[in-house]
């Protein structure tokens, strides 16, 4: 699953979306054009941000996961795009 989030260029709100997915045990990548990322490396994630839009995959190794992370991402303003 695939969703399209904006993360923004600020540390603070790249360490609020790193925080906020730290306690899920599925994979999740981040990615824009052909750089992909650990989206738990806040050093990965400022790399590639820049207030650009990004792809959030999410390879779900526990049911629910995929749920979650759509729910946090949208409560939190990061969401742009949803998909499966």
């Amino acid at each position: 699953m695939v969703m399209k989030i904006k993360i923004g260029k600020e540390y603070d709100r790249v360490k609020e979306f790193v925080w906020l997915i730290k306690d899920f045990s599925s994979d999740l990548l981040l990615s824009h054009g052909s750089y992909t990322v650990d989206a738990l490396s806040v050093m990965g994630v400022l790399a590639i941000c820049y207030d650009k839009i990004l792809e959030l995959k999410i390879v779900e190794k526990f049911p629910g996961e995929t749920d979650k992370l759509y729910n946090l991402m949208k409560e939190h303003g990061f969401l742009v795009e949803w998909r499966e």
